[in-house]
């Protein structure tokens, strides 16, 4: 399973793993590449999560750990 980690400017990043989300990665970095000011991404319980894009720095899709 893969997770995304979200490297935030203040040297933070959030942690979101694939099952916690409504639509698929490739989904969710398509939207961090259009024009809009914020990210938002659905949750699969039915919240989402919206940031303000010049405060992220990068995200990376890894390979989750499965504690």
């Amino acid at each position: 399973m893969n997770q995304l980690r979200i490297l935030l400017h203040d040297g933070s990043s959030l942690i979101l793993h694939e099952d916690e989300l409504f639509n698929e990665i490739v989904f969710v970095l398509d939207n961090f590449r259009n024009d809009d000011d914020y990210l938002t991404i659905e949750k699969d319980y039915g919240r989402e999560l919206v940031l303000n894009k010049g405060y992220i720095v990068g995200i990376n899709v890894e390979e989750a750990d499965d504690d």
